[in-house]
């Protein structure tokens, strides 16, 4: 196995674009900037970690001085293109520390580096499929929050773009945010409910109120409406308009 593994000098900067015949596995330890790629700028800090593949055009920049550990390798990765990590465990970061800390010493340490390599290369890809994860779930968060109004909107659709089976994913939303998808789908429904029978519920049919909150069955709403709040949409507006 081929282990190389440099660390930026004092004071520097920028570091300009250069490619490499091998993958770099790239921890930064301290600054603030970016790595310019072909694609585009990649921003880091403390806690980032990039895999550079083979071949593929980077250099760091930054405003003050920074630090990063990077390691050439031939133990490739199986990811077609590069892969960022914005913000890493600390027992990642430490593995890099104890990389680099043993490689000063290659000769004496480097069977023992060998070994840590691919235990390195499992933790990221262990941290790259948890950060897939949340981003599937920011996602789906966002898609709601962005169509719940919409009576056509489609969640099982949605959620099926994510990547994993529905039972899966609702457990791993419901452990993020409290609830479920559907529940917060119908949390953000029955609150816009609310909002609209206070301020059009003289003037507008609970069945047009209705469809502006997601529901194309104004009955189903109604007994949904009156679940969540103990009273049904016409009570409600009437109770509204006595306190004005």
């Amino acid at each position: 196995m081929f282990i190389h593994i440099t660390t930026t000098q004092k004071n520097v900067e920028v570091y300009p674009i250069h490619t490499h015949d091998m993958w770099e596995y790239i921890c930064y330890e301290t600054g603030v900037g970016v790595l310019k790629t072909e694609e585009g700028d990649l921003p880091f800090k403390a806690g980032t970690v990039i895999l550079v593949p083979p071949k593929y055009k980077h250099g760091s920049s930054a405003k003050n001085p920074f630090r990063n550990i990077c390691i050439h390798t031939d133990l490739a990765m199986n990811i077609p293109n590069k892969l960022y990590l914005p913000c890493v465990s600390q027992e990642l970061r430490d593995l890099f520390g104890v990389i680099e800390r043993l490689y000063r010493e290659k000769e004496k340490f480097l069977s023992v580096i060998e070994s840590l390599l691919p235990a390195l290369k499992e933790l990221i890809l262990k941290e790259a499929k948890l950060s897939a994860v949340s981003d599937s779930l920011v996602n789906v968060r966002n898609e709601i929050a962005r169509k719940f109004s919409d009576e056509n909107f489609d969640l099982a659709k949605v959620i099926a773009g994510s990547g994993y089976v529905d039972d899966v994913f609702r457990i791993k939303f419901k452990k993020v945010y409290g609830v479920t998808p559907k529940e917060y789908l119908d949390d953000l429904r029955m609150q816009s409910a609310k909002d609209f029978l206070q301020v059009y519920g003289e003037i507008l049919s609970i069945k047009e109120i209705a469809k502006m909150c997601g529901f194309n069955d104004s009955l189903y709403f109604s007994r949904k409406f009156k679940r969540n709040f103990g009273i049904s949409p016409k009570r409600y507006v009437k109770e509204e308009i006595g306190k004005k």
